[in-house]
């Protein structure tokens, strides 16, 4: 059997003397209620008997919220819509032009290396294009 008890269920009432106002603490709340004076006026206040069907209702618990109404917010975003389309469409259109821009900087970088190899180690610029430029450039400098 658990050695603590269950503090469920039970609540304790405090009445204030001077304006009879009833707060109602659950147990585990009451511990914390040392010095405590009447939520309204401020007056003394002294446990008494909770009433049955007395439901708990004090300070401690947080205050429903009353709402003050319903807001209703209608916007026409169809024109805002249409404007993000524009700008995906011109989006895809700038990402494939710089793809094709990339290719045409690896083929230009290709053909420098390839001109530049071509002087320096004297092979012919149709024997690097044919083959894997490694294997033509190790295959002509072991050949010195």
């Amino acid at each position: 059997m658990a050695v603590d008890k269950s503090c469920e269920g039970k609540v304790t009432t405090l009445e204030c003397m001077e304006c009879g106002y009833r707060e109602v603490f659950t147990e585990r709340q009451f511990k914390f209620t040392d010095g405590l004076g009447c939520n309204r006026c401020e007056g003394p206040v002294q446990p008494v008997i909770t009433r049955s069907g007395e439901e708990v209702n004090n300070r401690r618990m947080k205050q429903k919220k009353i709402s003050a109404g319903t807001l209703i917010i209608t916007a026409d975003v169809s024109d805002t819509i249409k404007g993000l389309k524009a700008v995906q469409r011109e989006a895809k259109k700038t990402t494939a032009s710089l793809k094709e821009l990339e290719e045409q900087q690896k083929k230009h970088n290709t053909d420098v290396i390839i001109k530049t190899l071509s002087n320096l180690h004297n092979i012919p610029e149709e024997e690097i294009r044919k083959s894997d430029m490694k294997v033509v450039i190790n295959k002509k400098d072991g050949d010195k």
